[in-house]
């Protein structure tokens, strides 16, 4: 069996996805656990997805932290004996997968970025993005369960099975946390939502100037977009914070633009399944002209005042 659980819905989902190929080739079954207070309709919605859940409705857990959230899963997986434990990539979701793998005496691979199976020898593999991200690693799990925790947004969300799995009510000791939840206060969101967005926008090197990023903010705007750029920009120049590519960002959107972006192998990667990938680039031999759909070899600074300009016309007579 393998078993998925996250704090996510969303990241369950994806988890999920990726459980059904390996469960396949495997011939496993798919379980997930939902726990906290008034999770009934959580748990039946993912009964769409999942063989079997298994659901811990209880008081205790309606803020429930890593420590005890991982006690719980320890004392259904101890019944359930799976081979695989899934985790979703949220920072609580890493924390759980640590301890569970602890409290299990087992293997542990944190934020992979693909899973698949060995043909031959049947192994579970596991990828994960090392050396700040220039690199892949390969790894495997001698022991067992297998437990590893899946970076968001790097699998697909699962579509609805042709019959519903079944519900399991458990009734699971649960032990007193070490912390005692005083207050819960929202958090302001800050940031870009790279990964939801429809069409991103993505500057890299050929972009000389931070203040040049208001070109690709107009762009932005006439295509209702976002603006990101890559790794070096933000890792190496210091003009922003996040970056797309593997290392970063993964997205998906219908329509990806590059303005400048020569087309780095983890860039490539973190971009590769969106629907339209259009390279705005002065170097015809730059490889993401290799990774696009439609390509520009061009100066970006004459390319994409005129390419504003036509879109802007395009839309007024829509």
């Amino acid at each position: 069996m393998i078993v998925t659980y996250s704090n996510s819905r969303e990241c369950i989902l994806e988890l999920i996805s990726k459980s059904r190929n390996i469960a396949n080739t495997l011939g496993l079954k798919i379980a997930s656990i939902v726990m906290g207070l008034n999770v009934s309709d959580l748990a039946n919605s993912l009964s769409a997805y999942s063989d079997i859940v298994y659901i811990v409705d209880n008081p205790i857990l309606k803020h429930a932290t890593p420590d005890v959230q991982s006690s719980v899963l320890h004392s259904i997986l101890e019944n359930v004996k799976p081979e695989l434990i899934l985790l979703g990539g949220l920072k609580e979701d890493k924390e759980i997968a640590a301890r569970l793998s602890a409290k299990m005496n087992t293997g542990c691979v944190s934020e992979c970025i693909d899973i698949e199976v060995e043909k031959q020898s049947r192994r579970i593999l596991f990828k994960r993005l090392v050396y700040g991200g220039i690199a892949i690693a390969i790894e495997s799990i001698n022991s067992k369960p297998q437990v590893a925790s899946v970076r968001k947004g790097v699998f697909e969300k699962a579509s609805p099975l042709a019959v519903k799995g079944e519900v399991i009510k458990l009734d699971v000791s649960i032990p007193k946390p070490r912390l005692e939840l005083i207050e819960v206060k929202g958090k302001e969101a800050k940031g870009v939502d790279f990964e939801s967005a429809e069409v991103v926008i993505v500057g890299g090197r050929g972009v000389r100037r931070r203040e040049d990023f208001k070109l690709l903010e107009e762009l932005k705007e006439v295509l209702n977009g976002v603006v990101g750029c890559t790794r070096p920009v933000a890792a190496d120049l210091k003009w922003f914070t996040e970056w797309i590519g593997l290392s970063g960002h993964i997205v998906k959107p219908k329509l990806y633009i590059g303005i400048g972006v020569s087309g780095a192998i983890q860039h490539i990667a973190g971009i590769k399944d969106s629907k339209i990938v259009v390279a705005v680039n002065n170097d015809p031999n730059a490889p993401i002209f290799n990774a696009c759909d439609y390509g520009i070899v061009g100066d970006l600074y004459e390319v994409l005042p005129e390419l504003i300009k036509e879109i802007k016309i395009l839309k007024t007579h829509s």
